[in-house]
């Protein structure tokens, strides 16, 4: 799909505007002569999902490079990580060859790997206690169509759709969404430190915060507030070590749901944490930077049901726990 507009442009004799950035390429020579391949090295797919799609689809990324194609299953439960097929003999993907060529699964996943991080192209952890359903709200920061909803001061900016802490010198600043409403609920965002040292996203209830997931250069943890009617202080939960690149981009996944709450990388590094103040709906969502330096983008907040797994994973959860101690 993303070739037709260059394609169309090279038929048409325009050149580009120089500020538009272009996906795909130009086909027009394979148009007026189909035995002529596209200037194309490789094809790549992105599609990752929470639960398989009601038309079929399934988690997983994918590249084709020459007759070779090599998809790559996100699900963990899947047997078969990978598949590989020969498309010049075998069209119908019906002989995975991803065992018997090791060399070229690996090959042709190193390069989806590159891709992925050239392009930003992330893939969010699973969800563990919860299955997400509607979407509350979502933000991607693109121009012209930002929520206003949001509220943040002269410290942020969004350039090139992206939402940044600038330079301006400040600490503890905060952007954050006016008049949520959510209790049970699965929230992601995708963030990078680029000089920062503290991230925060903050859920609040009736005036007072109530979970706080604290995001640092070498670890994150859960921490939440005091419960009048039980534990009177502060209370951290699952620490878990993680060393954050400056200037990568991570996606974090949070899930509230009763009385919990578990923040995850992925099924391995994780942070989860049990409290009644939990358990409470919430009517504040703001994102914290403790100094100048980091960017946010796709911002998405989701009902929830209960997961179908939650007992298995409940089970993942415990055995994870603390693996990774900070």
């Amino acid at each position: 799909n993303h070739d037709f507009y260059p394609t169309l442009l090279d038929a048409a004799g325009i050149k580009p505007k120089p500020e538009q950035k272009l996906d795909g390429i130009s086909t027009l020579a394979t148009w007026k002569n189909p035995s002529t391949p596209p200037n194309r090295d490789s094809l790549f797919w992105h599609y990752p999902l929470d639960r398989p799609h009601f038309l079929g689809g399934v988690s997983s990324g994918a590249i084709r490079k020459g007759d070779w194609k090599l998809i790559e299953y996100f699900d963990p439960a899947r047997t078969e990580k990978f598949e590989l097929f020969d498309l010049g003999n075998d069209p119908q993907e019906k002989n995975n060859l991803a065992l018997s060529k090791p060399e070229k699964t690996k090959t042709l996943f190193d390069s989806l790997k590159q891709w992925r991080e050239r392009t930003g192209a992330l893939v969010p952890s699973r969800p563990l206690l919860t299955e997400p359903r509607n979407l509350y709200f979502g933000e991607h920061f693109s121009k012209g169509q930002i929520s206003d909803r949001w509220f943040f001061h002269k410290e942020w900016e969004v350039i090139d759709g992206i939402l940044h802490r600038n330079q301006i010198r400040g600490e503890d600043k905060r952007f954050f969404y006016k008049d949520p409403s959510f209790k049970n609920a699965l929230i992601r965002f995708e963030f990078k430190f680029e000089g920062a040292q503290d991230i925060r996203l903050v859920t609040g209830s009736n005036g007072s915060y109530n979970t706080v997931i604290h995001i640092k250069k070498d670890h994150f943890f859960i921490q939440t507030s005091i419960y009048k009617r039980g534990p009177s202080s502060p209370m951290h939960h699952g620490k878990c070590a993680y060393s954050f690149e400056k200037g990568k981009w991570y996606v974090m996944t949070v899930e509230f749901y009763e009385d919990q709450v578990i923040a995850h990388l992925d099924h391995e590094h994780l942070a989860y944490g049990k409290h009644p103040m939990i358990n409470q709906k919430k009517n504040y969502l703001a994102l914290q930077v403790g100094q100048a330096g980091a960017s946010f983008d796709n911002i998405q907040v989701f009902g929830v049901a209960k997961n179908p797994q939650y007992q298995i994973n409940k089970q993942l959860i415990d055995e994870q726990s603390n693996i990774f101690p900070y």
